[in-house]
């Protein structure tokens, strides 16, 4: 059931949000019920198959968590990181690791939200073996790991963080500042999805499914368009996900925070998808060493992470390339610190900007023949050749006919240079002022027209 479709805005949140309002007037027991149930219908309505395998794998993870809070036991909590890694690691990799070693095993379809689940739960053990967690209530625990608004594609949650919520849930109500953020995120999170995401990913997809014949104009704008396209679909989710907790008085933790407008690549990684990269510091690269002990000891940490970081994402060559790719330019940035020279923040800005929408190639590419051809391209190695319709104004350039009309890369263009300079809706202020109240109804209505044919989130498919 996707966020930005009519069944889940008209029917599924409406009728939960009812339910939830009765039950809570009943008891906090009541409510945390309706959640779970909700939640499970939720992930039910994709493909009711793997719902016992989700049932079951919180059934599991609560009782080793129960017992590692008991006594902490190292053997017992590695027992538990591979009750849950191994089934991801099957499902999602065998048939990409049996290709490289030239075994044929058949790929399996994913099941909703396998990659995220994996690492909530991992983290959730860790966090239990560490004595960092209170103690785990099941019914608010069962709640935490389903909780519809992040179950597909995160954000991230840690039990931390939710439990104490869920514990006040039917005794503070839900306020009207509360629910005019929720309106707001929802409503910029669909605009950024159904009006913007998909009209640009519509240009962007037939360029990459074709990217051996791109030319330079062809795969500038595919590059920066799916720059601009992977934001928007993915903060849109977000957004859409942080409103709809709003409205049962949960506040999920924020995922993007203007990740185009970061100056160096480390404060990239903390401005986008800013709970995964919470999971890798905490449990990859700081178990890793970190920066404890030394510079060589930080580097091979930063590498491994990065790698694991893109295998993550997915079981193909591309997600090697794109991790591996930023794993050295962070090395490069500590390597950078470590002298006294420094870059001005807007060529920071910049340099770190174009290094991301070079990175993103191999993160959309099919192959990584795809993406050395897509950068061939962009360097202008296969020549530089305008569209017809902009032949006039560089007549001193050849002109050919293409699958793009010139007016999309300086569209797309234009668009990032807004993501890199302008404030994020989380820093806007609520206001009841008309332009304020006419630009919220306009973009809803944008919203309310596009939603005939709701597309897949992108993020949704890991």
């Amino acid at each position: 059931m996707l966020f930005n479709s009519a069944e889940f805005l008209l029917i599924f949140l409406p009728t939960a949000l009812i339910a939830f309002a009765l039950a809570r007037r009943s008891s906090q027991t009541a409510a945390l019920v309706v959640l779970l149930c909700g939640s499970l219908i939720f992930y039910s309505v994709w493909t009711v198959k793997y719902t016992p395998a989700l049932i079951l794998s919180m059934l599991v993870n609560f009782w080793i968590a129960k017992r590692l809070q008991q006594q902490r036991s190292k053997r017992l909590l590695a027992a538990g990181i591979v009750v849950n890694l191994a089934p991801l690691l099957w499902i999602k990799y065998a048939h990409w690791v049996g290709g490289l070693i030239g075994v044929d095993i058949d790929a399996m379809e994913l099941p909703l939200g396998i990659s995220f689940v994996t690492f909530l739960q991992i983290a959730f053990l860790v966090e239990a073996w560490s004595g960092k967690l209170p103690p785990v209530h099941g019914l608010r625990y069962f709640v935490f790991v389903s909780y519809f608004p992040h179950l597909i594609a995160g954000p991230i949650l840690r039990y931390g963080e939710i439990d104490p919520q869920l514990r006040k849930i039917g005794k503070v109500r839900v306020t009207d500042e509360q629910i005019a953020r929720a309106m707001l995120l929802i409503v910029v999170g669909l605009f950024k999805k159904v009006v913007l995401a998909d009209k640009v990913g519509a240009v962007v997809d037939p360029i990459y499914a074709s990217a051996a014949t791109a030319n330079f104009w062809e795969a500038w704008t595919a590059g920066i368009g799916y720059t601009v396209q992977l934001y928007l679909d993915f903060s849109g989710m977000c957004e859409i996900a942080l409103g709809v907790s709003l409205l049962f008085g949960i506040t999920i933790p924020l995922n993007f925070f203007s990740p185009y407008r970061a100056r160096t690549i480390t404060d990239f990684w903390r401005r986008w998808h800013m709970t995964l990269s919470a999971w890798f510091r905490d449990f990859v690269y700081v178990p890793l060493g970190g920066n404890r002990h030394g510079l060589m000891r930080a580097l091979a940490a930063l590498l491994t992470t990065m790698l694991l970081a893109g295998i993550w994402h997915g079981a193909a060559n591309t997600f090697v390339l794109w991790g591996l790719m930023h794993g050295v330019m962070l090395a490069a940035h500590k390597l950078w610190l470590r002298q006294p020279r420094r870059l001005p923040d807007w060529a920071g800005h910049w340099l770190t900007l174009g290094a991301v929408v070079l990175a993103w190639v191999p993160f959309r590419a099919t192959s990584v023949s795809d993406t050395t051809s897509l950068w061939a391209a962009m360097a202008g190695l296969k020549g530089v050749a305008l569209p017809d319709a902009l032949a006039p104004l560089m007549p001193w350039l050849p002109a050919t006919s293409m699958r793009v009309s010139g007016a999309e890369l300086v569209v797309f263009a234009t668009m990032l240079v807004i993501l890199a300079t302008a404030k994020n809706v989380h820093e806007w202020r609520l206001s009841p002022g008309l332009r304020w109240s006419a630009g919220v109804t306009t973009a809803a209505m944008a919203v309310g027209f596009s939603l005939s044919q709701p597309t897949t989130f992108i993020y949704w498919n890991w």
